[in-house]
C-alpha cells in the first residue's frame, strides 16, 4: 500500500543536514494548469468577508493574515489542528465548519474519496506560477476530476540530538528507547506519524498496513519508548523551546531542527534519517465541499503562499515549502546555505518519500498510539 521510499537515494540527499548539501541548482517555472476544475473567482476580484482555516501553526502568519484584512478586507479566522487523523474527523463528522483544510500525505486521498473536498483550479491562483514543477505535477494532488489541492511543504521525519548528551553518534531510531535517553525526548501529538515511524522502526514492510505481528512489534517498541519521553508538544516550536534550552535532548522532527535551536540560543544539533528509513510528509492546502468562502481561497493562497510569506516561513518553521521564487529570495538574503542545507532546491527528493496518511487498520493504529497519548 505504501509507495516505495527511496531510503538509498534519500540518505544520500540528507542523511548529514548540519552541513551544506549538493549546489543549487536552477529551473524555469512552468505555467500553471489551466483547466478550471470548479467556478472560483480569481484573488484580485475576491469579495471581502470571511474565510476559515483548519490549519497546523506554521500554515499561517499572523502578518499575512493582517495585511490580507487590511487590502482585500478578507477576514481569516483559524482553527488549529492538532492532528491529521483528529481533523479528519472533525471534517467527517461535521464538528469543522472551516473552507481550507491543510492534508498530509495519504489523508488528501482520504478526503476526496470521503466527498469531503472539491477540485480547486491553480490556473486562478497566481502564486501557483511559482511552484516547482515538481509540486504542480505531484499524482498526490492529480486526479481525473482535477487538483485536489495547493502544494505547501515537504519533509522526511528524521531524529535530531544533542551530540553533547548522547554517548555515541547514533544512526538509529533505537537511540530514542536508549535507558540512557529516558526523560529527554520530545515529540508532536501527531499519533498516526508516531506509529508509522515505529512501523519503520520495526522494519515494517508497509508502515500502511501491518500484519498483526509487525503491530504487535510496533506497541513493544511504543511501550519502550514512553518512559523517555519528558514532552508531548502540540507544535513544532514548543518541540524547539525543549530543545532549545536542554529540557529534551532528542526529538522526532521535521527538516530544519538544528538551526532552528541555534536561532533559539540552544546548542549545536545533529539531524539524521534513521538507517532503518522513515516517513515523510507533503502537506497541502484543500477547499472544502460545498465551502461557503470559496471566493476568498485564491486571494488568501496568493497571499499566504507568496515568495515573501514562503521564504519567512522556511526561515520560521524550517521546512521546504515549493514555491520556487522563495529558494532565489533566500539565496539573495544570504540564506542560501541554510536553504541547501534542508533541500529547499531539491523538491524531487519528496518523490520518494513513503507519505503519512490513514492506515488500513486506523482503530488498532490509533490503539497503538495510546500507548503513549491515552493519559498524556
Amino acid at each position: 500500500m505504501a509507495s516505495r521510499f527511496g531510503r538509498r537515494r534519500f540518505l544520500a540527499a540528507s542523511a548529514t543536514v548540519v552541513a551544506a548539501a549538493a549546489a543549487p541548482w536552477s529551473r524555469t517555472a512552468a505555467q500553471a494548469p489551466s483547466d478550471a476544475t470548479l467556478p472560483m473567482p480569481s484573488g484580485a476580484s475576491a469579495p471581502p468577508g470571511g474565510l476559515r482555516l483548519l490549519t497546523s501553526s506554521d500554515h499561517w502568519d499572523p502578518g499575512v493574515l493582517t495585511a490580507l484584512a487590511a487590502d482585500a478586507g478578507i477576514d481569516v479566522r483559524v482553527t488549529p489542528l492538532t492532528d491529521d487523523a483528529s481533523a479528519y474527523a472533525a471534517v467527517r463528522g461535521g464538528s469543522s465548519m472551516a473552507d481550507l483544510v491543510t492534508g498530509d500525505g495519504g489523508w488528501v486521498h482520504a478526503y476526496d474519496e470521503a466527498g469531503l473536498i472539491d477540485a480547486i483550479d491553480l490556473s486562478l491562483v497566481s502564486v501557483a506560477q511559482e511552484l516547482y514543477a515538481e509540486a504542480r505535477t505531484l499524482d498526490l494532488i492529480q486526479t481525473p476530476g482535477g487538483v485536489l489541492g495547493y502544494p505547501w511543504s515537504w519533509s522526511p521525519f528524521q531524529v535530531a540530538y544533542d551530540p553533547a548528551r548522547v554517548t555515541k553518534a547514533p544512526d538509529s531510531w533505537e537511540v530514542l528507547l536508549d535507558v540512557r535517553s529516558r526523560g529527554r525526548v520530545v515529540i508532536e501529538t501527531q499519533r498516526m506519524d508516531l506509529v508509522l515511524c515505529a512501523a519503520r522502526a520495526i522494519a515494517a514492510v508497509d508502515p500502511l498496513d501491518m500484519t498483526d505481528a509487525e503491530l504487535a512489534s510496533t506497541a513493544d517498541w511504543l511501550t519502550r519508548l514512553r518512559p523517555n519521553i519528558r514532552r508531548i508538544v502540540r507544535q513544532r516550536s514548543d518541540a524547539i523551546d525543549a530543545l532549545a534550552s536542554g529540557e529534551c535532548t532528542l526529538a522526532i522532527t521535521s527538516l530544519g531542527a538544528p538551526d532552528l535551536v541555534k536561532d533559539a540560543g540552544g546548542p549545536d544539533l545533529v539531524a539524521f534519517v534513521p538507517n532503518e528509513g522513515t516517513i515523510g510528509s507533503i502537506e497541502v492546502e484543500m477547499m472544502l465541499a460545498s465551502a461557503p468562502n470559496v471566493a476568498r481561497i485564491p486571494a488568501y493562497l496568493d497571499a499566504a503562499a507568496s515568495a515573501e510569506a514562503s521564504a519567512a516561513a522556511f526561515l520560521r518553521d524550517g521546512r521546504p515549502l515549493y514555491n520556487e521564487r522563495a529558494y532565489r529570495l533566500l539565496v539573495d538574503a544570504g540564506h542560501g546555505a541554510r536553504a541547501d542545507r534542508y533541500l529547499y532546491d531539491r523538491p524531487e527528493v519528496a518523490l520518494d518519500m513513503t507519505l503519512t496518511g490513514p492506515s488500513t487498520r486506523p482503530e488498532a493504529y490509533l490503539a497503538a498510539a495510546d500507548i503513549v497519548f491515552a493519559d498524556r
